[in-house]
């Protein structure tokens, strides 16, 4: 269930709400049905004790890219428990910094035989897995340092007066990229040490979710993800538009190895460059607000798109909670 404010100040549970405005709510993107006041939500058991993995391997760019090729075809394929992430950062002109961060549901002993038989390349050793509980993974895995708690996770604010700018773009791989392609990918992320390139697995469980279930509908016959991104300080804000010029060069290239008609995206993932809406032309009819939406729309939502355009005439239709992508 949920609380959901409308645009009239109304408190809607689900059944004032009704079906599809709750189903749309969950996943149909941020900023247009109202403020969602709480959740009542189901939990997921989970063991006392899971296994996080960090394995980090720096070298040359032919030894990342042999490894990334073995990760494309084990990660997707693991067990349930097991979620196996990859992550590369240029260090210099031919060496990559590979770092490889898993979640296994069990003790440190089964993560790593499955994980030694399953890829055996990657040589995981006993002291890249630890033992904790599944809250302890959440300020685990976002800092390298070893200071980070739980607790610091309640400090929602910078710490930093540093202005920084990061811009990310993403593609869904539903067959596994050839190993000229990964090369090729990798020689392009070397060009720009400000770059990144992440991966994230699908399969699984994700894979026996039907795409109609909540509105994000990208997981039967999805691998993995592809985030790519750069980032900058303000004092480097006058080179943006060759950072700019980076990435869309990397997401162009990557064009023939992703998903295609439609080339999907991922709606927490904002991209812009996907289509805007025109909020400000009163002359544009609603049929072809519609039409303007679905450039961007069916990208994050494919056929969910209509369904997610009725439950927005239903509980905004004087579209008071807008954005560029709403």
């Amino acid at each position: 269930d949920a609380i959901l404010v409308d645009a009239k100040g109304k408190f809607l549970d689900r059944k004032s709400m009704g079906e599809d405005v709750f189903w749309a709510i969950r996943g149909g993107g941020a900023g247009s049905w109202g403020a969602v006041y709480g959740w009542k939500i189901r939990l997921v058991d989970v063991p006392e004790t899971v296994t996080a993995l960090r394995v980090i391997r720096v070298g040359p760019r032919t030894e990342a890219s042999k490894l990334l090729n073995k990760w494309q075809w084990v990660a997707p394929n693991l067990e349930d428990e097991f979620s196996l992430m990859a992550s590369l950062i240029p260090q210099t002109e031919n060496i990559i910094l590979s770092i490889f961060q898993g979640l296994y549901l069990g003790p440190k002993s089964s993560a790593l035989a499955s994980i030694s038989q399953a890829f055996p390349e990657l040589e995981v050793v006993e002291s890249e897995c630890k033992e904790m509980k599944w809250v302890e993974t959440t300020a685990f895995f976002p800092d390298f340092t070893g200071q980070f708690t739980v607790d610091d996770l309640k400090n929602r604010f910078a710490t930093s007066e540093q202005k920084s700018y990061l811009k990310w773009k993403g593609d869904y791989v539903r067959n596994q990229i050839s190993g000229e392609g990964i090369e090729g990918m990798i020689d392009f992320l070397i060009k720009q040490p400000r770059g990144q390139i992440q991966l994230v697995p699908y399969g699984g469980i994700m894979a026996r979710i039907p795409s109609d279930v909540i509105p994000h509908p990208h997981r039967e016959g999805i691998l993995y993800t592809i985030g790519y991104l750069v980032a900058w300080n303000e004092d480097e804000n006058d080179r943006s538009d060759t950072f700019m010029d980076w990435i869309h060069g990397l997401h162009e290239y990557m064009t023939p190895f992703v998903s295609k008609e439609p080339r999907v995206a991922y709606v927490n993932e904002v991209d812009l460059d996907l289509g805007v809406m025109d909020w400000e032309n009163h002359e544009i009819s609603a049929d072809e607000l519609v039409e303007l939406g679905r450039r961007w729309g069916e990208k994050y939502f494919l056929a969910n798109y209509d369904r997610l355009v009725r439950a927005k005439s239903v509980i905004d239709p004087n579209n008071v909670f807008k954005h560029q992508q709403s």
